[in-house]
């Protein structure tokens, strides 16, 4: 087993005890289990939505992405401060309904505002529906990451059933409460391992960030325009518009246990103010993206996905690699335990225990 591959599981390990140290005691009920009976501060809040910046798909799909295109992923770069404006108006409004209603998820909200229970079913199924691939491509990805920092297939299968497991279970033991205790961990050690390989990787490759570009310029110059075809101005504007839509207007149910966890509403409020700065962050795996133009060639880094992983390994002592590998593990862990919640707060027996519980308008009738 190599040193990366014993630091990664151990660092798997580490998350999953974050995730169990999360529960403060036996759940009151479903609304603690949920969105912890709305007590969040403003810290913990942060932590819990800023884990939607960091996904596997900043991890590896923009990096790769900016690998592939060159200039279209910074479409991302537009779509997340846009969200957080929108956001910022809806979310409160959102928040407050919800506290007064006893509301848990968007389909309970859906069936209680708008007396349907059918719109709630409906809501309620769709959302499962689109949450579980979405629930595979993280956990999925976990298993790339280590696959790819390891170069040992067999290492993706170990790690998925490790980190499935931990993940299930601490979102059984500690609910959102467990998914807000791995939230700091991870946005931490992302944080800081972006930037240690970041500078690993752009002195290793081309002596610094400020002779990226340049050189992209001198090699590749079509990578930094818009490409006609598949990655025109066309692809460019429909993706950050149906991007800024549906996060914006909160239609993605994952996104409900981070917002109605909340304290209060102008916890959420001062939280979107904050969110759009730390959502720049994605300018680092972007950039290494470019790296990989200038590093790989087209087989390097098969589809893209690999193209972080690919530069760090040549970059990085075995060990750092491994520290990079739990930050990558972890932006599939802390997403999926998210997706967990959202997902159990669909069963109509969970909205229904809620309405009841609050005499809201929804499930119950």
């Amino acid at each position: 087993m190599t040193e990366t591959m014993i630091v990664a599981i151990f660092g798997m390990i580490a998350i999953g005890v974050f995730g169990f140290l999360g529960r403060r005691g036996p759940a009151s009920g479903v609304a603690e289990w949920t969105v912890a009976s709305r007590k969040f501060g403003a810290v913990t809040t942060f932590f819990l939505q800023a884990g939607e910046v960091f996904t596997t798909f900043t991890f590896l799909g923009l990096t790769g992405l900016a690998y592939a295109t060159g200039v279209p992923a910074v479409y991302a770069l537009g779509y997340i401060p846009l969200q957080y404006l929108i956001l910022y108006l809806v979310a409160p409004k959102l928040w407050t309904i919800s506290r007064d209603h006893g509301y848990v998820g968007q389909p309970d909200f859906l069936a209680g505002q708008y007396r349907s229970k059918v719109l709630g079913c409906v809501a309620a199924v769709m959302g499962f529906a689109f949450l579980l691939p979405y629930l595979q491509l993280q956990i999925t990805g976990l298993g790339l990451i280590v696959q790819l920092a390891t170069g040992q297939t067999g290492s993706a299968t170990l790690s998925m059933a490790i980190g499935t497991l931990l993940v299930v279970g601490f979102v059984m033991w500690a609910g959102i409460r467990g998914v807000a205790a791995t939230a700091y961990l991870k946005d931490i050690l992302m944080v800081v391992m972006l930037a240690i390989t970041a500078i690993a990787i752009f002195v290793h490759y081309t002596g610094g960030l400020g002779r990226v570009f340049d050189q992209v310029a001198d090699q590749a110059p079509a990578m930094l325009g818009l490409q006609p075809g598949s990655h025109d101005i066309i692809w460019f504007i429909t993706n950050l518009g149906i991007s800024v839509i549906g996060a914006g207007f909160a239609a993605f149910p994952y996104t409900w246990p981070g917002i109605l966890g909340a304290r209060s509403a102008r916890i959420i409020q001062r939280n979107f103010i904050v969110q759009p700065i730390y959502a720049l962050c994605v300018v680092v795996p972007i950039s290494i993206g470019f790296v990989g133009i200038l590093a790989l060639d087209k087989t390097a880094a098969g589809n893209g996905n690999g193209t972080l992983l690919t530069l760090a390994r040549d970059a990085m002592p075995g060990w750092l690699l491994g520290l990079l590998v739990v930050a990558g593990i972890a932006t599939a862990m802390v997403p999926s335990g998210a997706l967990l919640v959202a997902m159990s707060s669909m069963l109509p027996a969970t909205s229904s225990r809620s309405a009841a519980t609050s005499s809201s308008t929804g499930w119950a009738r």
